[in-house]
């Protein structure tokens, strides 16, 4: 994954999250992923990147940052996502294998671009008492 421009100043975490389903089936599912990363490096220009899953498909990897002081439901920052081809808006799918390493699901965070969520803002959860 690669990153380019000035990083945002309140960024203080960055993932790689997968999900099985593009879109998410409702806004319930958004924050209802199949695996995530490791926290990326701040300020790196490029990073490999790792999302342990079961064999599988997966149709939707995206490059998440979490505003500093903010929950990941409060403070999401859609930074990206893997496309088939480059510059193109559609995600990539992905298809994992049992026992082996999926390689080239690249993304470009492109910090003076960066994209729409391409799904409806998540509304807050209200607490469960």
């Amino acid at each position: 994954m690669t990153f380019q421009g000035e990083w945002l100043e309140d960024l203080e975490e960055v993932r790689v999250a997968v999900y099985r389903d593009y879109p998410p089936a409702d806004s319930s599912d958004f924050f209802r992923i199949a695996g995530f990363s490791e926290a990326i490096q701040i300020g790196t220009s490029q990073s490999d990147y790792g999302v342990p899953l079961v064999e599988g498909d997966y149709e939707w990897v995206v490059a998440a940052g979490r505003r500093a002081g903010l929950s990941w439901v409060d403070g999401y920052v859609f930074l990206g996502q893997f496309a088939s081809s480059p510059g193109e808006a559609t995600p990539g799918a992905v298809r994992v294998y049992r026992n082996l390493s999926t390689r080239n699901v690249d993304i470009e965070v492109d910090f003076s671009r960066l994209p729409e969520l391409p799904i409806p803002k998540v509304p807050p959860v209200p607490l469960r008492r």
